[in-house]
């Protein structure tokens, strides 16, 4: 179903540069805006399952480890329902740059970090782990780890047999 709202930013280099411009309060407003908006979009539709790659808590983190404010951010995100389960895919930063050898400057950092790509990289998935953690004791749930060193249809599988456990017999 179409919103009849036209989307702010014709091309992702537009929305790049808009959301470079931001202070950390203004962006994590923004991302979050955003996230609420695919959410009211998403649910109209009133699916069985929304699957969210990262939902509140990746933005959280990383806005967090730009240096906002930790109560700001975990305010704006308290707005959000809480989730019915949590897999989190665990890989080491190092490992998880080898898988892709490239990034955004907002998954390293910033565009004024310094070093090469894979050391911004790196050096800020790693500094961001101790938020992560403090994420998942804050939520009060426990998340399910699982490694994204396995294959990746494996992973998806579990996860698959995951819903439908929890959605219940006759689901498929």
């Amino acid at each position: 179903e179409q919103s009849g709202v036209t989307p702010p930013f014709k091309t992702q280099k537009e929305a790049a540069r808009y959301m470079g411009d931001l202070d950390g309060a203004s962006r994590t407003l923004f991302i979050f805006h955003a996230l609420a908006r695919a959410l009211q979009l998403a649910t109209r539709k009133k699916p069985q399952v929304l699957l969210l790659n990262g939902y509140w808590y990746k933005y959280a983190v990383s806005e967090i480890g730009y240096g906002v404010d930790p109560e700001l951010v975990l305010g704006a995100a308290a707005g959000f329902a809480p989730p019915a389960h949590v897999y989190c895919l665990d890989i080491d930063p190092a490992t998880a740059w080898e898988r892709r050898q490239k990034a955004t400057d907002y998954e390293q950092g910033g565009a004024s970090a310094g070093g090469s790509e894979r050391e911004r990289f790196v050096g800020f998935q790693t500094r961001l782990r101790e938020a992560w953690n403090g994420i998942e004791a804050r939520t009060g749930l426990s998340w399910e780890r699982l490694s994204a060193l396995s294959p990746a249809n494996e992973v998806a599988s579990e996860i698959a047999q995951g819903i439908l456990l929890r959605l219940g017999r006759g689901a498929t």
